[in-house]
């Protein structure tokens, strides 16, 4: 076995010959494949070799990976996680009806144009449209013109008055949280294998973890929220992190695994039952809004008897969870603020007219800016 190690947190690759984790097949450079340690579509940068196959890569990944990542997809464009593909636009419902689309740098843009019209005692009309662009409600606008038979004279009086509005989106988002499943849970078991077999641990000692992927054998992970306990000793509230961390104990004869999804979403692993090695941990993470390292320090003090109870969900806080959830989507809401207020201030920024005082292009910027810095 060879292993050459540079960088957890720099997405350095590590090389370990070996055969593959889920097929048994020998890896030669033909069926080699790199594979993310935390799948690279919520934001995971370190990549290995030689850990699994090409083929079980593509399968598993489309399958496995694929699930948890769009369980995961609106906090992943929500905020604007960096990642080696462009992020999609997320599709949201609101609680009236409409669906937006979630875009990575923060707008909203609405998916099904809607036209209000009111006719006024004088037979005037009031006509309100919303659109995804200008051009769509200008063409909107027309088909307004003809069915209700508006002269040419009065369809230029209109043109000439009509205004583009841009307001925030403040209508409530109504989705669901739905995080865990067998396709899911595969992943994650697959990448505290990966961060195993990182630290030169031979996966066939990992009986409880490949018994899970490879025969279908009970599930090897649990979902924990104590009041009593928080492996991750230095919390940083601020930062949506993720992490992997394996405990291999020679007391214990046990390998155990902790995961943490955007601060949020956390599992415990129980990968081996009678582990004979050194004792060793590590630990790989990563803040993927801005792609840098921090101090995380992560104590994995677990027993077997606390493993069955998380099994069990008898280590399961609902208030906990509530505040866990809750704390990501309000980084959520802040960062879309963010970003969204960004793009008007570029906006503004290109309206600069150089024939206006300064003092008018400023009155006309804040004016513009103030529905969105009334969000703050």
């Amino acid at each position: 076995m060879i292993l050459v190690l540079n960088s957890l947190n720099k997405g350095f690759l590590v090389n370990i010959m070996n055969n593959c984790a889920l097929c048994n097949t020998f890896i030669s450079k033909e069926n080699q494949s790199e594979e993310h340690v935390i799948p690279q579509a919520i934001g995971g940068r370190l990549k290995i070799k030689n850990f699994i196959c090409r083929t079980c890569n593509n399968k598993f990944g489309h399958n496995w990976d694929s699930t948890l990542a769009n369980q995961l997809a609106f906090f992943s464009t929500s905020l604007n996680i960096k990642r080696e593909k462009k992020l999609p636009n997320y599709l949201v419902n609101t609680l009236d009806g409409n669906q937006y689309l979630k875009q990575p740098q923060g707008d909203f843009i609405l998916t099904r144009p809607t036209e209000h019209i009111e006719k006024n005692p004088d037979g005037s009309l009031n006509i309100k449209i919303e659109a995804p662009n200008f051009k769509i409600a200008k063409d909107i606008l027309k088909k307004v013109f003809k069915e209700n038979n508006i002269s040419s004279e009065s369809q230029n009086s209109i043109s000439e008055k009509l205004k583009q509005n841009i307001a925030p989106m403040n209508q409530i988002i109504h989705d669901e949280i739905n995080f865990g499943g067998e396709e899911s849970g595969r992943s994650l078991v697959k990448t505290a294998l990966a961060m195993t077999f990182l630290m030169g641990i031979d996966l066939k000692q990992c009986d409880l973890a490949t018994g899970y992927l490879l025969e279908n054998r009970e599930p090897c992970f649990g979902y924990f929220y104590s009041i009593d306990k928080d492996f991750v000793k230095n919390r940083n509230k601020d930062i949506p992190f993720h992490c992997v961390h394996i405990r291999a104990s020679t007391e214990l004869k046990r390998i155990f695994g902790y995961i943490e999804y955007f601060g949020a979403f956390r599992v415990i692993l129980s990968l081996a039952s009678n582990y004979i090695g050194e004792t060793k941990e590590k630990t790989y993470f990563i803040d993927p809004i801005n792609n840098q390292d921090f101090d995380l320090k992560i104590e994995l003090d677990v027993s077997d008897n606390e493993i069955e109870k998380i099994y069990n969900y008898e280590i399961y806080d609902l208030k906990v969870y509530e505040n866990a959830i809750g704390g990501l989507l309000s980084k959520v809401v802040r960062k879309s603020k963010e970003n969204n207020l960004i793009n008007r201030i570029d906006e503004a920024i290109k309206k600069w007219d150089k024939n206006k005082t300064y003092d008018q292009n400023i009155s006309e910027a804040l004016t513009y800016l103030k529905p969105f810095l009334n969000d703050f």
